[in-house]
C-alpha cells in the first residue's frame, strides 16, 4: 500500500507509532530517513537528526507533541508569512 503525506500533519500522524500524538526520537528518525529515501538524498548523520529533534522538542521531554510539531512545521504547509529563515554557518 502506498501512503501519501500531503501535509506536515499527515506526516506527523503517519510516523507517530504511539498513536497518542507524541513522536519519539525513533519515530522522527524513521521520518527523516524516509524523506531522504523519497528525495534520493543522503540520510543526515545521527548528530544532525538529533539536533533537529531537540530543536523541535522545546519542552525537552524526549517527545515531539502535536503542538511542538505544528509550531515547527505548521506554517510551511499553510504559507505562514511570519516565518523567516536565517542562514547560519555550520
Amino acid at each position: 500500500m502506498i501512503q501519501y503525506m500531503t501535509s506536515t500533519t499527515e506526516a506527523f500522524r503517519f510516523f507517530d507509532s504511539s498513536g497518542a500524538c507524541r513522536m519519539s526520537y525513533l519515530d522522527f528518525d524513521r521520518l527523516v530517513r524516509e524523506l531522504a529515501r523519497l528525495s534520493n538524498t543522503a540520510v543526515p548523520c545521527y548528530n544532525v537528526i538529533r539536533d533537529m529533534f531537540d530543536a523541535i522538542d522545546v519542552e525537552h521531554d524526549a517527545v515531539i507533541d502535536e503542538n511542538e510539531w505544528k509550531n515547527a512545521f505548521g506554517g510551511i504547509f499553510f504559507g505562514d508569512k511570519k516565518m523567516t529563515f536565517t542562514p547560519t554557518t555550520l
